[in-house]
């Protein structure tokens, strides 16, 4: 930039390094004049927060107070960039322009102690207060808590919205014969059926690509001994849905469930 007056002439230059969050500017004066400084701060997460002050020119050793500014749903964490050690999650904070300084503020989710679920999570579903209660709540009666329903990623206003299996039944394999048989009652009609070997159990649902499944079994009833299934544990998906094969103990009755958790 060129030289203006203030009334006096100053260079304004801008530092080399850009982040693309926060830009530093340099005022140099030329002696014998006192020199004008500048602030420049910026959020660092994009929409999860701004600040009160977004820069500007003070005169040596003004003081100059910053305040952060959380989005709904979201807290201020901590200032970075040229601030007092001791001073980085004081809000507002205090500076003394003594030179060029750039501060950002940092801002991260706010999340329930209960059920820990993130408040942006239950505002997109219009639940906005009373979180730590909310997230025992079931709004849409399908008997899963709110809490649970973040832990499927699914809707806790949506009575048809929760983890389950869409279809379970029998796999088969490529060991295949004829079957003939006729009707036993006139007029005694020949069928013939191509039928194959049953080789495990299929296994599919509508999964969430943020979230990662096991699946677990148990042979013995009453059912509490749950046991992870080999190979078949931390799935994920790219598409919304996971479909397993797993090979079958011809030997003992197993009951299935699927788990699910964040990554």
């Amino acid at each position: 930039m060129g030289c203006f007056w203030v009334p006096r002439c100053f260079q304004l230059q801008e530092a080399a390094n850009f982040s693309g969050t926060q830009k530093v500017f340099h005022a140099h004066a030329p002696p014998p004049f006192s020199p004008l400084f500048v602030l420049a701060s910026r959020p660092s997460a994009g929409p999860n927060g701004s600040v009160d002050r977004v820069g500007g020119w003070f005169t040596n050793n003004e003081p100059v107070s910053v305040e952060a500014l959380p989005d709904a749903y979201y807290h201020f964490t901590n200032w970075t960039g040229d601030v007092e050690a001791g001073a980085e999650q004081d809000n507002p904070l205090n500076l003394v322009m003594d030179g060029p300084k750039a501060v950002m503020a940092h801002f991260a989710a706010s999340w329930t102690t209960n059920s820990p679920t993130p408040h942006w999570w239950l505002g997109q579903f219009g639940i906005t207060d009373h979180f730590e209660v909310a997230v025992f709540a079931d709004p849409d009666g399908d008997t899963i808590p709110t809490g649970d329903e973040f832990t499927m990623n699914t809707d806790p206003t949506n009575g048809l919205s929760f983890l389950s299996v869409a279809h379970i039944g029998n796999a088969y394999g490529t060991n295949c014969y004829e079957s003939v048989w006729t009707n036993s009652e006139p007029p005694y009609e020949e069928v013939t059926q191509t039928v194959c070997d049953v080789v495990g159990l299929l296994l599919s649902w509508p999964a969430d690509t943020g979230r990662v499944y096991d699946v677990e079994f148990d042979t013995d009833h009453p059912w509490g001994n749950w046991v992870p299934v080999e190979g078949l544990t931390n799935l994920t998906t790219d598409t919304g849905w996971i479909s397993i094969t797993n090979v079958t103990d011809a030997e003992a009755l197993k009951l299935y469930r699927l788990r699910v958790h964040q990554p």
